[in-house]
Order: C-alpha cells, then sequence, then structure tokens
C-alpha cells in the first residue's frame, strides 16, 4: 500500500503513528494531571508575575544607582500592592505577606541605601515565596475533590 492512501480498516480518523506508541499515548491521557479550579486560578495568576518581578528588580537597581525618582518607586509600591491584592484573593497567603513586607519598605523614608537594602532581602522572600507557590499550584492534592464538602477545602 502506497504512503498516504486510505486505508480499507477504516484508520482514517487515526494519525499514523508507530503501533509502539498507542500504549504510551493511551497511558499519558489517562494519567492526566487535574488540578483544582482554585490552582489552576493560583496558576494563571502567578504566570503573569515574571514580568512584574522583573520590573521590580529593575527599579531597585535603578534607586541603587540613584536613578530612579518618586515616581518610579510608587510605581513599584502600586504594583506590590495590586500583588498582595490577588495573592491573598487566591489563599497564597505567603507572596501576599512578602509583597506587603516589601511594598511597605518602599514606602518607608529614611536613607536610599537603607531602603535598597531592604528591597533587596525582601526581593528574595517574594521571589522564594513565588517558587513555593508555584510548586504548591502545580502539584494536585490526592483524594480531594471540590465538590465533596468533607474534604476540607472551604470556601472563604
Amino acid at each position: 500500500m502506497k504512503r498516504g492512501a486510505a486505508r480499507a480498516t477504516g484508520s482514517a480518523e487515526r494519525p499514523d503513528l508507530p503501533r509502539s506508541l498507542y500504549p504510551t499515548i493511551r497511558l499519558a491521557f489517562l494519567m492526566a494531571i487535574k488540578l483544582s479550579v482554585q490552582q489552576q486560578s493560583q496558576l494563571a495568576m502567578l504566570s503573569l508575575l515574571p514580568p512584574k518581578i522583573q520590573r521590580i528588580q529593575s527599579v531597585i537597581e535603578q534607586m541603587a544607582g540613584d536613578h530612579a525618582d518618586e515616581a518610579v518607586v510608587r510605581g513599584m509600591v502600586r504594583l506590590l500592592d495590586e500583588m498582595k491584592a490577588y495573592a491573598s484573593q487566591l489563599k497564597m497567603n505567603g507572596l501576599a505577606e512578602a509583597a506587603s513586607a516589601m511594598a511597605s519598605t518602599g514606602r518607608r523614608g529614611g536613607g536610599l541605601q537603607v531602603k535598597v537594602r531592604g528591597l533587596r532581602e525582601n526581593m528574595a522572600s517574594v521571589r522564594m515565596n513565588y517558587d513555593m507557590a508555584v510548586r504548591r499550584a502545580s502539584v494536585p492534592v490526592a483524594g480531594v475533590h471540590e465538590d465533596d464538602p468533607a474534604s476540607g477545602s472551604t470556601p472563604e
């Protein structure tokens, strides 16, 4: 039979894959990882954070080089407040707390170098909490169903 010709067995809807791959593909579909709706929401929000974190890091470096004015710093603080609000809505309390601490460090007065050092330390905390939140949101919890009120997942 020529390659690309229709087969008489009716397998036109199935792609031409080697027979050895069919059990692997079938197993992959059966073992699909299912995340809860809350985990999907968390991952969607967390996927938006890396550019924001990069912008915050850039503002800190501008502050260290004495190139940032107050408007840029206020924009960074607003970004941190927004990050805190979204994280607390989605029950990522560690990330919300770290963002809140960083925002309060950005708001406070005092010497510029002290502020930059505090922001750098808080940035490490935000990155650590971000990594933990991604890890926690991407691992499905075994045996927990959202429909089941006895499973411990209560809406707040």
